[in-house]
């Protein structure tokens, strides 16, 4: 939904104005402060005048921010702008706030970067390939110092490329726990992972827990608690330079076996949604983060509970279960007027502070990420947020990862599920550590596909085009269907994809955030140029 917020101007006497941390990128700061202010009105209306006129960075500026889609946040944010203004006398901005799921914005940023948001949230594991395609505005020395001593350690350190920053952490919420049923799971079966399985069982219920199609977040879990690592370079332009993982190794093959077991259980069912509690057969625990809780807890009420993960045995050897700890960015386009540039940074850092996010915490459950919010008693009461902190220990910040290795993960998931003995789990992950080096190579464009909902399908299978002699790639023939939605790719992978705005004509094509939405069933021939730069899709008659 889009909302265009005209905000103006509310001068306090009385507001001190916030450091300026963004001058090129973040790094001067601002002397400008209001007068005190006096028992007279034209004394007070003097001070306000004073401190505008003193004001380096006073001005109108028309803005674009783009935030969570999710209810309520786009009023928020038109709150937290206007508070901003009284805080910063002379500045008076007018936003267009818009409503964008962060798992979208980086790729309608990188699809057209001019008409992109000013200001727009994006999820962490969207951060290397917003660097590579200059997206971002490099934080200065000033922003950067911001940063790291106002956020925990894990999310400035998801900010930063080479020895640069280049975003502004938001939350600190993007992980997951597990939500359980108090009437089915008895508090002494909590913690581990096997008496867990015996109450649901006994309760002919079922644990929700996404090991399958696009469950590479939680199957990285299993391998994490044993100690394995999976560890991405990148140089200061964000691209990948090389890799360390350790999946395919002793510790990964007794990972391997402990899902596996889960697999064959009785109980798994590849979910990871709250909404299960309440399904045909339900569930009785649900792997989720924070944002399922209202969810569970409109279900269950008081039974429910929530809970770090549990630990796992195989043969004599037993382990607590690990996760990814990721985070929610704030990130400003760069811009040619540094007087502008410093201004959406220094919004920026108020956005992403203590107060801002002490209000989301508030409203919507966020976790944040800026250390004084987290000592809010807003977030230490929260059962969620509780359940979280106490998985943290176990967590892995999520760092930049290829966007291809989460197909990579799936594979692998979907390959210990099939394996019927050891050897079986051996030969999974020996095929997963040799793509997961092949993804760390040097970007070489070596395939083009397409991929979506095409013939009913769930953006789970390429359609491959074939290379010709002139470097373009041809798909001579395919049907697509009105409604369908699909993009093209590189090398099977989400580094580098083409949607809409690439095509060449849109006659019988729309877009659907970003990606290509057919108008006009019909059977088309698609065209991608040697450079990855375009698609041309002409209907076959």
């Amino acid at each position: 939904m889009k909302i265009k917020k005209f905000l103006t101007t509310s001068l306090s006497a009385t507001a001190l104005m916030l450091g300026l941390a963004a001058c090129n990128g973040g790094g001067g700061s601002s002397a400008a402060t209001s007068s005190a202010a006096t028992s007279s009105a034209a004394s007070i209306a003097s001070s306000a005048a004073s401190a505008t006129s003193t004001n380096p960075l006073a001005g109108k500026y028309t803005i674009t921010v783009w935030v969570s889609e999710a209810d309520g946040v786009t009023d928020l944010t038109e709150d937290q702008i206007e508070a901003f203004e009284q805080a910063n006398p002379g500045i008076d901005i007018e936003a267009t706030i818009e409503g964008v799921s962060e798992s979208n914005a980086a790729g309608q940023m990188l699809l057209d970067i001019d008409a992109g948001a000013d200001i727009y949230c994006f999820a962490q594991d969207q951060f290397a390939r917003l660097v590579q395609g200059q997206a971002l505005s490099q934080l200065g020395q000033g922003a950067a110092s911001y940063v790291v001593t106002n956020n925990s350690a894990s999310s400035a350190n998801a900010v930063k490329s080479g020895d640069a920053y280049y975003a502004y952490p938001l939350t600190a919420d993007n992980g997951y726990f597990m939500y359980y049923d108090k009437s089915v799971i008895q508090e002494s079966s909590l913690g581990d992972l096997d008496k867990i399985i015996a109450d649901v069982k006994a309760a002919n219920k079922k644990i929700s827990w996404n090991l399958g199609t696009d469950g590479g977040w939680y199957i990285a879990g299993w391998f994490f608690g044993n100690g394995c690592v999976s560890n991405w370079t990148t140089d200061a332009d964000g691209n990948f330079t090389s890799v360390y993982d350790t999946f395919n190794s002793d510790e990964g093959l007794v990972a391997a076996k402990a899902m596996k077991a889960f697999f064959d259980s009785g109980v798994y069912n590849h979910s990871a949604s709250a909404a299960d509690f309440d399904a045909a057969i339900p569930s009785a625990a649900v792997v989720s983060g924070t944002w399922d809780y209202k969810t569970a807890k409109d279900i269950l009420g008081n039974n429910l509970g929530a809970v770090e993960l549990p630990k796992v045995k195989v043969g004599d050897h037993s382990y607590h279960l690990g996760s990814f700890s990721g985070m929610k960015l704030m990130g400003v386009k760069p811009q040619t007027d540094a007087k502008r540039n410093a201004v959406l940074h220094q919004l920026a850092q108020y956005l992403t502070g203590e107060t801002c996010s002490v209000q989301r915490a508030t409203e919507f459950g966020w976790g944040p990420s800026n250390l004084a919010a987290q000592k809010s008693s807003v977030v230490t009461s929260n059962p969620a947020l509780s359940a979280l902190a106490a998985q943290s220990a176990y967590a892995v910040p999520q760092g930049q990862i290829s966007g291809g290795w989460w197909d990579l993960a799936v594979a692998l998931g979907t390959s210990i599920q099939a394996a019927t003995d050891e050897d079986g789990l051996k030969a999974a992950l020996k095929t997963y550590e040799d793509a997961t080096k092949e993804l760390a190579k040097p970007f070489v464009l070596e395939k083009v596909s397409l991929i979506g909902s095409i013939g009913g399908e769930t953006w789970n299978n390429d359609h491959d085009l074939v290379k010709q002699n002139d470097g373009s790639y041809v798909l001579e023939s395919i049907a697509l269907t009105a409604g369908e939605e699909f993009k093209a790719r590189a090398n099977h992978g989400w580094d580098k994809s083409l949607g809409f705005d690439n095509l060449t004509s849109s006659e019988n094509f729309e877009s659907a955030n970003g990606n290509i939405k057919v108008v006009k069933s019909g059977t088309y021939r698609v065209v991608v140029d040697k450079d990855f730069t375009k698609i041309t899709i002409s209907e076959l008659q």
